[in-house]
């Protein structure tokens, strides 16, 4: 008989797109035949008071979990320090815990791996990192951990770095929201690598939980303004400078009647280390730029919405989706995305390169190109699946675990 699932996940209302998905997949999930058998674990000490349930489902803390070989963990790992109790907790993942299952949301996961070591958080210490990154460099890690010690690894390193042998060792299924995550993790396992595994684990490829967007967000009213959407946590990687530059010089080229017609929304939490607000004051076209910081969900639906031209880029780092480009695929937006890694698997208007002289001038010419269609051009785009690519559900990837789990127990 099967046991319990238990789901280790960030929850709201912690600011993290992980938050933000579980609660799509409960979405999902509310119709299945027994809700109570799914318990959400966190770590409470990301929280400021105690939380005990979260939509009706129960929630404990990874430290009080006690599992048995009847159940079923999935444990969705990403780049961010909400995660890190995840990460632990799947590298001492017990064979008498059950069936494991990671959802990868993000391929490369060095530098979150690499901060909690040297932080020395949830029991590790720096040497620690050796054993993280043995899958990427096999009989040689001991000397690439020290070569980036010391400042000798180049700039994409940490980007590129997967730090993933917790995840292929524990794992009985592995799941990617991408094609290009599920070549990374399987080309990039080192020759020297030497595991204790007996038997691959289950791969594949799952899509992105579907972003529901309220129909009230959608409005049909023509719009005033020509209006550009960066949606998103604030870091260099989505390249929030570039597009305001690419803004800033297709505003300089606008009459002024034009120029009243357009404004860059900037909507996401704020990052100390990239200040955006200090980059915007000098542009000849700040007063068209208006940074909101973190919004509600119904707010950033109905921004969404409100938006002409949707850009989500990326590069060095690259997750493997993004809730709010989901969103705005659902809305109809026209959308713009960098044509890297597993962004390139997108559904999007324009893909534009990472080379950043050429992107310069392709996000310009997309910005003059939308805008002269604009108010005239079509307002809303008809698109397949907003969920993203045709793979699997979070449905399918339950109901392979829960086969694999009885089969298990025959």
């Amino acid at each position: 008989m099967m046991g319990s699932i238990y789901f280790y996940t960030p929850i709201e209302p912690l600011q993290t797109g992980t938050a933000h998905y579980i609660d799509l997949v409960l979405n999902l999930l509310e119709k299945s035949p027994s809700k109570t058998s799914i318990i959400l674990v966190i770590d409470s000490d990301l929280f400021d008071q105690g939380v005990n349930e979260y939509r009706g489902y129960q929630v404990i803390d990874y430290r009080q979990v006690k599992r048995t070989a009847d159940d079923i963990t999935i444990y969705f790992l990403a780049n961010n320090e909400y995660h890190r109790y995840i990460h632990r907790s799947l590298h001492h993942h017990l064979a008498n815990n059950g069936l494991a299952v990671s959802v990868v949301h993000e391929p490369a996961m060095w530098m979150n791996i690499e901060a909690m070591c040297t932080l020395r958080q949830y029991g590790y210490i720096p040497d620690d990192l050796k054993y993280f990154a043995a899958y990427d460099f096999g009989s040689d890690v001991e000397w690439i951990v020290k070569q980036n010690r010391e400042g000798r690894s180049d700039n994409i390193f940490p980007y590129s770095t997967l730090a993933a042998t917790h995840v292929y060792e524990q794992s009985d299924i592995i799941a990617f929201h991408s094609q290009y995550a599920l070549a990374k993790y399987c080309s990039e396992r080192s020759a020297t690598y030497i595991s204790r595994r007996k038997n691959e684990p289950q791969y594949m490829v799952i899509s992105h939980a579907p972003e529901m967007i309220s129909r009230g967000a959608i409005s049909t009213t023509k719009k005033s303004k020509f209006s550009v959407g960066v949606f998103g946590w604030m870091n260099p990687s989505k390249q929030i400078t570039e597009i305001i530059d690419a803004f800033d010089e297709f505003y300089q080229g606008l009459n002024s009647s034009g120029k009243k017609k357009v404004e860059l929304r900037i909507v996401g939490k704020s990052n100390p280390d990239y200040d955006i607000a200090a980059y915007v004051k000098d542009k000849s076209s700040s007063n068209a730029i208006i940074l909101y910081g973190y919004v509600s969900n119904g707010d950033m639906d109905r921004m969404i919405a409100e938006t002409s031209l949707f850009m989500s880029l990326r590069f060095p780092s690259c997750g493997e989706s993004s809730g709010p480009l989901t969103k705005a695929n659902a809305a109809g937006c026209k959308t713009v995305v960098s044509e890297y890694a597993a962004f390139s698997e997108e559904p999007a208007d324009y893909h534009v390169s990472v080379d950043r002289d050429k992107q310069h001038q392709q996000l310009v010419d997309i910005l003059h190109d939308e805008y002269r269609a604009f108010p005239d051009g079509p307002q809303r785009m008809e698109r397949f699946d907003p969920s993203g690519k045709e793979y699997y559900s979070i449905h399918h990837l339950l109901a392979m675990a829960i086969e694999m789990g009885d089969n298990r127990r025959r």
